[in-house]
């Protein structure tokens, strides 16, 4: 899976998100409440993403 240098996220999932910090969270929390059973590198990633923001 390709990765985005700037965001840390995978591509095919930033590709389904609008441009701009505050939609990139609400999509990013969002996607996080329906995948609880995500590969683990997902979510630690978001989990990082959250704290760091």
């Amino acid at each position: 899976m390709k990765w985005l240098s700037s965001k840390n996220v995978p591509l095919s999932l930033s590709l389904s998100m609008p441009t701009g910090g505050d939609m990139y969270v609400i999509q990013t929390l969002n996607w996080r409440s329906t995948a609880n059973d995500a590969p683990l590198h997902h979510r630690e990633i978001f989990k990082a993403e959250k704290t760091s923001a």
